[in-house]
């Protein structure tokens, strides 16, 4: 296998692609004892000079390997604002199957290319007696919500993952009604609405091979306590069974209830925290005059509710006086392990009164989930001199005023109401009656009239038009799909070469005939071929083809063929073209 790995990265030498980046991921974060699961560890876009690769992966303690792991590889391209972005993956897959029940954790994965080494995060997966086979329904397409934690405290992050599962491939989803979250705050890490790459996996579930689509992947931190229940998601799936059939559904998915806990008392000057914190502080300068400003700034740093915090306590000496609000710095981003990051806040301070005094330390408390306790981060002390008398009333005038009001303005987000003269005017006295003004309001009606022309020219095309656009793409897109095929094949993943081939011939023959799936017949199939002059044979292969691939995602075949099957489709394909222009 690390032959073959590095086979692949030979290839790349001729290609140029992003960031290095190395991620590992299972197919299910709690199964039960007599289920499998995937673990598959991703190589995106290795470097092309960095030498042969060391690659290391857990030992998978617990769990059983089920045969050698395989390999894949594909590449992606993607539209953005600064461009075209590319990203090339190598994909190696482990199935195992755990042998009791428990909380396992899978070390990072890792690899070394020379002196730089690429790691992946920790994986725990739980493996529970039994309950969690039977939330499976047996059915060829369902619907389900996952969620990683079924008892949480008050502000504690819960993954929640939305899914469906197919026994055939999927063709379609429609009609698709989110689901609710009441009583919790949602953060969205990942929705199929908001994205053009759909994540498509597979999982192994009573032995049986379902395909999944992601739908959506939430963080959710509990708001209020007692037994909370996510309303079910909606959507409609289309798979197709066989060259002939389609399988269609409207699904509804399960509703996990999840306990939310109250938190235990609570500390003096508690601020919410829930999760693993830390906290700095700095002043701006420690030596002043009586009555001028100057800056503290505190950090909060950490991961759990970050972004849910209110303003820490500041406790200081007598005679030191907070201006307004602080200005917060909000630095946080919503992961699968909770929101993480920091929180700035710059509060303006005056002392009014001479004299040495001690600033901090300053504290927060938290509340740690994984020990149930609440734990102390402290701050750093400060020695402050405050030069000069007592602020008498005769000299806290408007000097000493404006000097606080700079500082304070400076922040850029406070500003002291003046009282200048003000003119109104009427709103007919703007243009009105001018020709610019009428100008101006007949361009954007003008250009509106020539969009709705464009748009319908373009919606009137002919049927003619769009069936010669889609012969035109019909070979591109088969070659190209044709090609991961063959990818698929060279990396030993038979399943998937099946798939791509069979999707390359339905693809070709939809466009190139210029057929709705309903139509694809045998018979319609010859009827076209026979007009078009084509030889009945070349109808029987491509037939045969189909059936092949077919009959080889439900049952073991001999695979000694599959470079011949695949040279089959290309001389298809290729008289095909040369037959209907």
């Amino acid at each position: 296998m690390k032959n073959l790995l590095f086979i692949s990265f030979l290839i790349l030498s001729v290609f140029g692609y992003a960031q290095t980046e190395v991620q590992a991921e299972v197919s299910a974060e709690e199964i039960s004892v007599n289920q499998y699961i995937e673990y598959n560890l991703k190589i995106i876009n290795p470097p092309t000079n960095g030498g042969k690769p060391k690659l290391s992966y857990p030992k998978f303690e617990g769990f059983e390997m089920m045969g050698p792991p395989s390999q894949f590889q594909n590449s992606s391209f993607q539209m953005g604002p600064n461009g075209t972005t590319s990203n090339f993956v190598i994909t190696i897959s482990f199935r195992l199957k755990p042998k009791k029940t428990g909380t396992y954790t899978f070390e990072p994965s890792s690899v070394t290319f020379g002196t730089k080494k690429y790691a992946s995060k920790e994986i725990t997966v739980k493996v529970v007696k039994g309950e969690s086979g039977s939330n499976y329904p047996d059915k060829p397409m369902f619907a389900r919500i996952s969620v990683s934690k079924s008892t949480a405290y008050l502000g504690e992050p819960i993954q929640a993952v939305y899914k469906i599962y197919s026994r055939f491939q999927f063709e379609d989803i429609t009609d698709y009604e989110p689901g609710a979250y009441d009583g919790f705050q949602a953060k969205t890490i990942y929705d199929i609405l908001k994205t053009q790459n759909a994540k498509i996996g597979t999982e192994t579930i009573n032995g049986k091979r379902y395909q999944t689509i992601e739908i959506k992947r939430v963080v959710l931190f509990g708001l209020e306590t007692g037994e909370l229940k996510l309303t079910p998601f909606k959507i409609k799936g289309i798979a197709q069974v066989d060259f002939f059939r389609s399988y269609s559904d409207n699904l509804v998915s399960n509703s996990p209830k999840v306990t939310i806990k109250e938190l235990p008392d609570k500390p003096k000057n508690f601020n919410g925290a829930v999760g693993n914190f830390s906290i700095s502080a700095e002043i701006g300068k420690n030596k002043i005059e009586a009555g001028e400003a100057f800056d503290l700034t505190i950090k909060i740093k950490g991961k759990g509710n970050t972004h849910l915090l209110e303003q820490p306590f500041v406790d200081l000496p007598p005679d030191f006086e907070i201006y307004g609000d602080p200005e917060v710095i909000d630095k946080t981003e919503v992961t699968a392990e909770g929101a993480k990051g920091s929180l700035e806040y710059n509060f303006v301070i005056r002392a009014n009164t001479r004299g040495e005094y001690t600033l901090g330390p300053f504290k927060l408390d938290y509340f740690n989930p994984s020990s149930g306790t609440y734990e102390t981060a402290i701050t750093d002390s400060f020695a402050i001199e405050v030069k000069g008398g007592v602020l008498s009333a005769a000299k806290n005038n408007s000097k000493e005023k404006n000097k606080v009001k700079q500082k304070i303005e400076a922040k850029e987000d406070i500003r002291f109401i003046t009282r200048d003269a003000y003119t109104a005017y009427h709103p007919l006295d703007f243009l009105y009656g001018e020709i610019i003004y009428w100008f101006g309001l007949g361009i954007p009606l003008f250009l509106s009239g020539i969009i709705i022309l464009l748009i319908r020219k373009k919606r009137n095309r002919s049927e003619e038009e769009i069936a010669s656009s889609n012969r035109r793409q019909a070979s591109k897109m088969a070659i190209k799909v044709l090609k991961n095929a063959r990818t698929s094949l060279k990396a030993g993943d038979n399943d998937k070469f099946y798939e791509e081939l069979h999707l390359s011939m339905i693809s070709y023959l939809k466009n190139k005939l210029n057929l709705d799936l309903t139509d694809m017949n045998r018979t319609k199939i010859q009827d076209v071929f026979k007009e078009n002059g084509l030889e009945e044979s070349i109808g029987g292969t491509v037939f045969e083809i189909l059936d092949q691939c077919q009959m080889a995602r439900y049952a073991p075949i001999d695979q000694e063929g599959n470079e011949d099957l695949i040279a089959k489709a290309e001389t298809c394909i290729n008289q095909i073209q040369k037959g209907i222009k």
